[in-house]
């Protein structure tokens, strides 16, 4: 247990209290091509982070979030709207957040969220197909461990950040989960 004085020489620890004050996105200032991607690392390891399911975007990937801009991407084949359980994360309520597609996995999946099942369906041979600055944050942020093999990779752009910034989207989102249903758009990468 840290003490309160201990706490504030902690970054992390002011990271979130100006997260959860104003909204601000703590990780923008991680967003960075040079510090964030091992390539050698992830093709020696086959990306296995990868093969358990696909990152989450952040409303921030995406130009257009009405409900047109927002189907004009998921028509594309390779992004799925999850349903999530909240309060695991202290976030009140199912909430609906976007992520890239797992293998034989519906757009949506109202299923309440699950991993490990199938992975990303962008993930080739030689990796994730999109170059850095148009893959979701959950990838553009994701930092490959030393070790490899998915042993300590992380991302400071989880589930937890993509639900509260997704939150604000749950009407666009519902109307898009109705309109949808079960309707399949092949992936086009």
């Amino acid at each position: 247990m840290c003490t309160l004085e201990e706490l504030k020489d902690d970054e992390s620890f002011w990271d979130e209290i100006l997260y959860s004050k104003q909204g601000a996105r703590h990780y923008d200032k991680l967003d960075d091509e040079s510090k964030n991607c091992n390539y050698e690392l992830c093709k020696k390891c086959g990306g296995k982070c990868c093969q358990r399911c696909g990152c989450n975007f952040s409303p921030d990937d995406f130009s257009d979030l009405s409900f047109d801009g927002l189907l004009k991407e998921i028509q594309k084949g390779y992004i799925t709207i999850d349903l999530v359980d909240g309060d695991q994360f202290y976030i009140n309520g199912m909430i609906w957040l976007v992520r890239m597609r797992n293998v034989n996995s519906p757009i949506v999946e109202n299923r309440i969220f699950h991993r490990g099942e199938s992975g990303c369906i962008a993930l080739k041979e030689n990796g994730c197909p999109f170059d850095y600055a148009h893959r979701p944050a959950g990838g553009r942020l994701f930092i490959p461990g030393k070790k490899g093999f998915g042993k300590d990779c992380h991302t400071p752009y989880g589930t937890e950040e993509a639900l509260r910034e997704w939150k604000a989207h749950q009407k666009v989102l519902s109307q898009l989960v109705d309109f949808i249903k079960d309707t399949n758009y092949p992936c086009q990468i």
